[in-house]
């Protein structure tokens, strides 16, 4: 299993880089609780950078997320007694940015 979530992926040039983050939900996520905890357990850089990006709805062929999806993601804007992770709605260039931040701490690969 690849060791990494969030790196920097340099080329075979040996030069160029590229910020990188594998999804630990995959790209379908159906945004349920289960999925968001198994993310937040699974996520090998939770010590440089304390978030992840799970991004739901339905394929690649611009479905999105459905009605529940987004009631479920609505739900867990709040942790319940502290024990279960905080969602909430963004972008991936919002992600990137603050990922880009913590960029000298992750992983070269």
């Amino acid at each position: 299993k690849f060791p990494h979530n969030s790196f920097v992926w340099v080329g075979p040039d040996g030069e160029s880089s590229v910020l990188t983050h594998l999804s630990v939900s995959g790209y379908n996520s159906k945004a349920t609780l289960k999925e968001s905890m198994n993310a937040v357990r699974s996520y090998h850089q939770a010590d440089v950078h304390d978030e992840v990006l799970c991004p739901s709805g339905y394929g690649d062929g611009g479905g999105g997320p459905s009605e529940e999806q987004v009631e479920r993601s609505l739900r867990m804007e709040k942790s319940f007694l502290g024990e279960t992770p905080v969602s909430k709605w963004g972008t991936a260039d919002a992600f990137f940015g603050r990922l880009s931040k913590v960029k000298d701490d992750l992983p070269v690969y």
